[in-house]
């Protein structure tokens, strides 16, 4: 009978649950890799278990004397995965890499094949079940204590707390894989990444000071890797944190600007986002015409590739030019569109500015009761997605509706928002 069984056994003789036997030093989902033979708990973890079955360490170190033979199997199965993973072949990725699961004892081989599943599955957009599996595989990744392994377990946390809107165990994922990564030149640019996510995190929930913080420490680090495109990204972010502070529009359009270049020839994909960010920065500062072409131009990309989030925020800033010039009816049939485009894939923080932007329709249109709605919506999911400050925008806003008060659109869209 194998380790795991057998501590399944004595455990259940006990009337113990897989959390009490956990207790606080494990999570019920370790006891459960351990009993179903995907784990081999280190002596420390198994002298606790020992203790809280009554039994001699004794008694369980004999069963787990068989060494797996297989070592270099598994690694070779591993490596097929990542071949299809990285060919964007992830279904057959996570098969081979679940196959392996089902074989090996060997910790650090488990750890592997977690990390592979919970990469497919990011790339998949399928973020339940990235999280889930990290969830499962939190610790044997940092019992293997490979820092190069847990720093990207890390990001990969991160990356799908994040679009799942899980903001706050975003912000803790990756300030875990930038203590993780500590100075080791291996990892810079992992650790680049890391402080440039957090950033963009504390851009989502609002936090600007905190945003410019580490973007410059990313900025900081970027400038002396000699990759292009990783310093390409970090401007791109610190341009949008400068358009988000008051009287810094010089600093976003060239921190923009610099980012466009580098990404130009680099990334497809990033080097239109970065387009995307300079219309909008400078649509604000007044150059209309041009930020239009743009606009249009990243709504063909985004059209072509498959991405109506993003497409749906390029017709956030047609709402706001036609509410702006109090074109009320264009405006509101961009909001469907816009909204339309969410249904596809979602996007809470923009779908919450959206139903803020028809609130502001209804208000001009003295459709109250409409209005107040839309206001309500916006500032309810603003609420839970924990932007305050935009969250604070919409509540304003609301108190105007209910008094009738029409609300002052050149005000309101010349705010950072």
């Amino acid at each position: 009978m194998s380790l795991g069984k057998i501590i399944k056994k004595i455990r259940l003789g006990k009337g113990l649950s897989q959390k009490q036997l956990a207790g606080q030093e494990m999570t019920r989902e370790y006891i459960s890799l351990i009993e179903n033979g995907h784990a081999i708990p280190s002596e420390e973890i198994l002298r606790i278990i020992s203790k809280r079955l009554d039994k001699p360490i004794e008694f369980f170190l004999g069963e787990n004397s068989i060494e797996d033979d297989n070592i270099d199997i598994y690694d070779a199965i591993l490596d097929k995965s990542k071949e299809h993973l990285f060919t964007g072949n992830y279904q057959k990725a996570i098969n081979m890499a679940t196959h392996v699961l089902k074989m090996t004892h060997h910790n650090t081989i488990i750890a592997d094949a977690y990390l592979l599943i919970i990469s497919c599955y990011n790339q998949l957009t399928n973020y339940e079940l990235a999280l889930e599996h990290s969830q499962i595989s939190k610790e044997i990744v940092i019992q293997s204590k490979n820092n190069q392994r847990i720093v990207k377990y890390f990001l990969e946390c991160g990356m799908a707390a994040f679009n799942l809107e899980l903001f706050n165990l975003a912000l803790n994922s990756y300030e875990k894989a930038v203590n993780y990564s500590g100075q080791l030149k291996i990892l810079q640019n992992d650790r680049i990444r890391a402080l440039m996510f957090l950033g963009t995190t504390y851009i989502r929930l609002g936090n600007i000071p905190s945003a410019l913080e580490y973007y410059l420490k990313a900025e900081k680090e970027a400038r002396v890797s000699g990759d292009d495109k990783l310093y390409g990204e970090v401007a791109m972010g610190l341009g949008k944190v400068y358009f988000q502070s008051n009287c810094e529009l010089n600093k976003s359009i060239q921190w923009t600007e610099k980012s466009v270049e580098l990404l130009k020839r680099n990334d497809n994909k990033q080097y239109v986002m970065a387009l995307h960010n300079l219309a909008v920065i400078i649509l604000k500062a007044g150059r209309k015409e041009e930020a239009l072409r743009i606009l249009h131009e990243c709504a063909r990309f985004y059209e072509v590739h498959d991405l109506p989030h993003k497409k749906a925020s390029v017709y956030e800033e047609f709402i706001k030019i036609n509410l702006y010039n109090q074109k009320l009816e264009n405006a509101e049939k961009d909001c469907k569109v816009a909204i339309d485009l969410l249904e596809k894939k979602d996007d809470g923080l923009l779908r919450a500015k959206l139903y803020r932007l028809i609130g502001v329709i209804k208000n001009q249109k003295e459709d109250w009761d409409d209005s107040y709605y839309f206001l309500r919506m916006s500032y309810d999911l603003l609420k839970r997605l924990g932007s305050s400050n935009e969250a604070n925008l919409s509540k304003g806003l609301i108190k105007e509706s209910q008094n009738k008060i029409k609300i002052d659109v050149n005000s309101l869209l010349n705010k950072k928002n």
